[in-house]
């Protein structure tokens, strides 16, 4: 796959990084990844996201990354994942709490813009650009003291470190 480029949709969660690693592993050299701030409560995905960005360049991976502020739009919209809305359901994730926390259209939205952006590439450098999308099918998310279990045993998602190998 020598120069062949991608844009891919990375939110720093665990269906996106490891779509990009599995992106990086497959031998694409031109990798543009694009993260929205949409408001999110659980902004630290960006964080962690910036983190692993930084150690992938560190070891000789190029991505050009860019985030995109979404969050004036996306405060229109009802969710209790963006700041501003009803607190995040707590316990099992039923039905009802899960459709407390669906931002609507969202994955819909990043896929548009991801789209236009690599239409954007493909002319600018008249190249053919591929498109990935690590999105979960449901809209689950994680809260800090999810349990996530490590060769070491249990540890929340709070206290996991980069480069912290996970099995699940």
């Amino acid at each position: 796959m020598k120069n062949k480029s991608v844009v891919i949709s990375v939110s720093g969660g665990m269906d996106s990084t490891g779509l990009l690693m599995h992106l990086l592993d497959k031998g694409y050299k031109d990798v543009y990844a694009l993260s929205f701030y949409y408001g999110q409560k659980h902004d630290v995905e960006l964080e962690r996201l910036e983190q692993n960005i930084n150690y992938l360049e560190s070891r000789g991976f190029q991505i050009h990354y860019d985030s995109v502020d979404l969050s004036v739009i996306m405060s229109l919209y009802n969710s209790s994942l963006i700041k501003g809305g009803e607190d995040i359901p707590e316990g099992h994730y039923e039905e009802d709490n899960m459709k407390s926390t669906v931002v609507p259209n969202r994955n819909a939205i990043f896929s548009a813009l991801v789209y236009g952006y690599a239409l954007s590439i493909s002319t600018k450098y008249d190249i053919d650009v591929d498109i990935a999308l690590g999105v979960h099918s449901g809209d689950h998310c994680f809260s800090k003291d999810t349990n996530i279990l490590t060769p070491t045993g249990l540890k929340t998602v709070e206290m996991l470190d980069t480069g912290d190998q996970i099995y699940s």
